[in-house]
């Protein structure tokens, strides 16, 4: 999901410690939000200058990748990802060119295929992956809808792809900015 940033400016002959003080009420945060509801009437009626600001900032496409070793996952089975193979082998992988350990239990496994697909030379120039428990998430470095195009497949029995393509890629690949003036600003 997309993220919203609501970011509001006004022009005053007031400190920011004075602002600072008239909006913090302490543990009663109604009276804050009533104080911002009274700057922005005054703003809509002319009385005080204000600029709201509203940011969308857009959201990465993600994939996730089940790792399970009960379902004999062998070296040589691989994890493709936008037409780059990351393949899993028996000992001594090279992470630059996405070989991963298989590991000794199924969170292993998920820790070593997230450090081959980000130390790919290319590969992790594309995406990053995290890793938590046995699964592997794996986001697109560029947010917005791009992402969702990036494909994913695997070989072998021990690999579960949530989906055949990334997924969640909202808006653009920069911030969407409207900007209101409201009352002398």
């Amino acid at each position: 999901m997309a993220t919203t940033r609501l970011t509001i400016t006004y022009a005053s002959d007031k400190s920011a410690a004075d602002v600072a003080q008239l909006l913090s009420s302490g543990p009663d945060s109604r009276n804050a939000v009533l104080a911002l509801a009274n700057y922005l009437r005054a703003g809509a009626t002319g009385v005080r200058g204000i600029k709201v600001e509203v940011e969308q900032s857009p959201a990465a496409a993600s994939q996730t990748i089940t790792c399970d070793q009960a379902s004999a996952v062998a070296a040589t089975d691989e994890v493709t990802i936008g037409g780059i193979s990351c393949a899993s082998v028996a000992a001594d992988p090279t992470v630059t060119d996405g070989e991963w350990l298989l590991g000794a239990d199924d969170d292993a496994m998920a820790t070593n295929l997230a450090a081959a697909i980000n130390g790919h030379s290319t590969l992790g120039l594309i995406v990053s992956a995290t890793a938590a428990s046995a699964v592997v998430t794996v986001t697109a470095r560029v947010p917005g809808t791009l992402g969702n195009l990036v494909e994913l497949s695997e070989t072998g029995n021990g690999l579960t792809l949530g989906a055949a393509a990334m997924a969640g890629g909202d808006g653009g690949e920069a911030a969407d900015t409207t900007t209101y003036n409201l009352g002398v600003a």
